[in-house]
């Protein structure tokens, strides 16, 4: 559940990278809650 921030993590004192990591991370729980509705 939590390996999209192993690609980035390293990378995180970058803005863009760390934006797209926040971004990742809200379509990720948006997703997971989505399935558990169903």
């Amino acid at each position: 559940m939590f390996g999209y921030d192993y690609p980035l993590s390293n990378s995180s004192k970058d803005p863009d990278l760390s934006q797209v990591r926040q971004h990742n991370f809200r379509a990720s729980i948006a997703y997971s809650f989505r399935k558990l509705k169903k």
